[in-house]
C-alpha cells in the first residue's frame, strides 16, 4: 500500500512529486518549488493548485498527495470527464474575473512577475529589448519603457513604444493637459503610474507603479531601473515619499 505524501514527508518519491509539480501540464504554478525532496506547506499549497485546475472536487483540493495526483500530473492517468467539467469551469471563471479586472490592476500584477529581474551590461533587460526590437538594445534608462510594457501587457493602447512613453517630462505634460490617453489624479488607485521628482527641481526624474499607501505620507511602489537589495539595478518594490510625485492614471 503506498502512503500518501503529506507535511513531514522526505524523500525521492517527494523529490519526484516537486519535479512534477514545477512541470504541471494543467495549469503554471504559481511558484516553482525549490526541489529537495521535503514535503513543506509550499509544496502542500502547490498539491491544492494542481488539484484546483484539474477539476478535483472542493472536498479533494487537501495538500496532500498521493499516486493519482502524481499520474495526473505525468498525464499518465487522464482526467475524469468530471474533472474535466469541473476544469472547464473554472478556467472559464478565472478568465471572465480576468477580463473584468481595471487596466491599472493588470498592469500592476504584470509589474509585480517582474519584480527580481535584473539588468546586465549597457541597460541590458526585457525592456529595452522589447522597446529596441528589432533594433539591438541602446543602453537607454528604462524605467518609463517598463511602465509601457507593463501597460501594453495589460492591454493597454495608450501606453506605445514612443518617445511619448520613454521620457518623463513628456508623459507628465501630456497627464497635466489630459491628452494622449493619460491624466493626473490626487487619489491613486493600486497600479496607476507615477512620475517623481528626486532633486526637488520640479520635474520628474523617475517613473513607477503605485501599488498601495504607507505610514507618513509615503506609498508602496514598483519600479524598474532602480537599485535593488543587492546592489543591482532592476525591478524592485520601494517605498516613496508622495510629496514628491504626480500620480498618473492611464485610461486605455
Amino acid at each position: 500500500m503506498t502512503t500518501t505524501l503529506r507535511y513531514g514527508s522526505r524523500g525521492a518519491r517527494v523529490t519526484r512529486l516537486q519535479r512534477a509539480l514545477n512541470a504541471n501540464p494543467y495549469h503554471a504554478p504559481h511558484r516553482k518549488l525549490v526541489v529537495d525532496g521535503a514535503f513543506g506547506p509550499l509544496t502542500g499549497a502547490a498539491c491544492q493548485q494542481a488539484k484546483y485546475w484539474m477539476g478535483y472536487t472542493k472536498a479533494g483540493i487537501r495538500p496532500v498527495a498521493g499516486d493519482p495526483l502524481l499520474a495526473y500530473l505525468n498525464k499518465t492517468r487522464p482526467l475524469t470527464d468530471h474533472m474535466r467539467a469541473r476544469r472547464k469551469a473554472r478556467l472559464a471563471k478565472a478568465a471572465a474575473a480576468a477580463a473584468a479586472k481595471p487596466l491599472r490592476a493588470k498592469a500592476l500584477s504584470a509589474a509585480k512577475a517582474d519584480i527580481g529581474v535584473v539588468e546586465g551590461p549597457r541597460n541590458a533587460i526585457k525592456f529595452n529589448a522589447w522597446w529596441c526590437d528589432p533594433r539591438p538594445n541602446d543602453g537607454g534608462a528604462y524605467c518609463v519603457r517598463a511602465g509601457s510594457y507593463w501597460y501594453v501587457k495589460a492591454g493597454s493602447t495608450a501606453a506605445v513604444r514612443g518617445s511619448r512613453w520613454e521620457n518623463t517630462d513628456a508623459l507628465l505634460e501630456d497627464a497635466k493637459h489630459g491628452r494622449g490617453g493619460v491624466h493626473l489624479t490626487s487619489d491613486p488607485k493600486l497600479g496607476d503610474g507615477f512620475v517623481i521628482d528626486w532633486d526637488g527641481h520640479a520635474n520628474p526624474d523617475h517613473f513607477g507603479l503605485y501599488s498601495g499607501s504607507a505610514d507618513a505620507g509615503q506609498f508602496h511602489s514598483v519600479e524598474a531601473n532602480a537599485t535593488l537589495a543587492n546592489g543591482r539595478q532592476g525591478v524592485g518594490a520601494h517605498t516613496r515619499p508622495a510629496s514628491q510625485c504626480w500620480f498618473i492614471v492611464v485610461e486605455r
